[in-house]
Parts: C-alpha cells; sequence; structure tokens
C-alpha cells in the first residue's frame, strides 16, 4: 500500500496531527473524433477514507484538490499520524480506483462551442468572439464564391441595359442633346457604384453603405432601370451578409467527456495531510 505524505503550509502548526485520504492523481483525454478536438489535463485530488461498499458515488463537494508538487513520499520529521481506519487494505484501494474512474467518467467534461454547419469546435480557453470571428474566417471563402455569382447577375443585366439604352455609334458631335452621352456616363457611374459594392463587402469587416444612390427611383427611363439594378443588388448583398453572419453566430454548447480508456491514473495511495481539513 503506497503512503504520500502532504508538506504542511506555513501557516500550519508543525506538531500537527496527520489525517489519511485516498488519493489519486489522474491524467485524463479530452478527444472527440467529430470534431477534432483533442485535449489532455491532470488531476490530483483527494477524497476520506470510506467503507468501500456497493456503488459508491462520488460527488464533486466530496473531493479536495491537492496540488501533487507538494506530495512527498518521505513523512515529515516529527509528524503524528492518526490510526488507519481498520478497513483501509490493498483490495479496499483497488476499489477506490475504480471509484476514481466512474467518478470521473460522470464529471470530467469540457465545454465547448460548436458551429454545426462549419462541424467546428472551440479550442480549450478560447473566448466566444475569438471562436466567432475564427467562423466567420472560414465563411470567407463561400462568400466570396457566392458575391462572385451575384456580380456575374448585375453584370449581365447591366450589358442588357446598355444593349438598350445606348447607342454607341453615335459620335459625340452628332449628338446634339447631349443625351447620348449622359446616358453613358450614367450608365459607367452606376456600373462603377456596384463594382465598388462587391469588391468592398466583406464578411468579417463592417459592410459598406448598402443602398443606392438615389432613395426613390428616378424619373428617367435609363436612371430608373440603372437604379433597380443596383437598388437589387444592394438588397442581395444585405441579404447575403446576413445569412453568412448568422450562421457563423449559430453556436451551441458541446461537452467532451472522457471514456474509460482515456481515463489514466498516474499513482494512487493513501495521502496523510494535516489535520482539521474539511
Amino acid at each position: 500500500m503506497k503512503q504520500f505524505y502532504c508538506a504542511g503550509e506555513s501557516e500550519q502548526a508543525p506538531q500537527a496531527e496527520y489525517e489519511p485520504r485516498f488519493y489519486f492523481e489522474a491524467r485524463v483525454d479530452f478527444i472527440d473524433l467529430r470534431t477534432g478536438f483533442h485535449h489532455t489535463t491532470s488531476v490530483s485530488e483527494t477524497v476520506r477514507l470510506l467503507p468501500p461498499e456497493g456503488e459508491m458515488l462520488w460527488t464533486p463537494d466530496m473531493l479536495e484538490p491537492v496540488d501533487p508538487e507538494r506530495v512527498q513520499p518521505e513523512a515529515p520529521p516529527d509528524v503524528r499520524l492518526r490510526p488507519l481506519p481498520p478497513f483501509v487494505s490493498d483490495e479496499a484501494l483497488r476499489f477506490y480506483e475504480r471509484y476514481v474512474i466512474q467518478y470521473l467518467m460522470r464529471t470530467a467534461g469540457i465545454r465547448l462551442l460548436r458551429n454545426r454547419e462549419l462541424n467546428l469546435c472551440s479550442t480549450q480557453g478560447e473566448h466566444p468572439d475569438d471562436f466567432h470571428r475564427r467562423c466567420l474566417e472560414r465563411f470567407k471563402d463561400p462568400f466570396r464564391r457566392e458575391m462572385d455569382l451575384l456580380h456575374e447577375v448585375a453584370h449581365r443585366r447591366l450589358e442588357q441595359l446598355k444593349n438598350k439604352y445606348l447607342d454607341d455609334t453615335v459620335p459625340d458631335e452628332f449628338d446634339m442633346s447631349g443625351i447620348a452621352l449622359k446616358n453613358r456616363n450614367r450608365w459607367r457611374l452606376a456600373a462603377d457604384r456596384i463594382t465598388k459594392i462587391y469588391l468592398r463587402t466583406d464578411v468579417l469587416a463592417d459592410a459598406p453603405a448598402l443602398q443606392a444612390q438615389d432613395a426613390e427611383p428616378p424619373r428617367n427611363e435609363i436612371k430608373e432601370r440603372l437604379w433597380e439594378v443596383e437598388e437589387e443588388v444592394c438588397r442581395q448583398v444585405r441579404g447575403l451578409l446576413r445569412r453568412f453572419r448568422e450562421s457563423a453566430a449559430a453556436v451551441d454548447d458541446y461537452f467532451v467527456r472522457a471514456s474509460h480508456k482515456d481515463i489514466h491514473l498516474v499513482r494512487t495511495g493513501i495521502l496523510w495531510l494535516p489535520g482539521n481539513r474539511r
């Protein structure tokens, strides 16, 4: 039966009587194959010695953490030890080891955030804001692909308007009223504004003002048609931004538990601690 001794704290009286507890150190591997999450942690705790009868369901309030650096194989000088309970034996300690495994399987776990659409989990200790940004970064390429498709559609609509309303065969010197030139300028400016919307809008950054230049449709046929294209582009891009950002923000709690094979007992035994503990 292995026995260890816990070095007393500075305020502890040097002649304090030591009492026995069951002590364990365990390494717990948290592994989730679905998400690829892997984290290892160590647990060092003690529990009061009770007769190992039947199924003993430990609860967290029954255990007390211990710094393993303070656990020593040799007793402090002049230490006074309380008697071991009569039921303590190697067999009893084997029961306690089984209780440790059962306890850690029930209680040890890591709470993560998970984005189901991305099948992505936060890392241990990752701030929710950092995880949200990481989700947005994963959506950056899909967002850009959909933006490119919308841009192609808008470009085709602009070309259709150009073919319908602009006559590039009329030289400027014969355009006595200047209407053809004005219409070409209107088309070019609208096309430039629409291109900038697609180039400058990023799912990770604040969106530019996504609205047509004019609040209401102009009372001019080509200007009205261009306004309709620009307004539709703004509406689609706003919807696309909203959809991807909502997808990035759609996270829920995800708990990773340890299985029996993921719990490894490093050392167990009787730990003698200074008395007057809870």
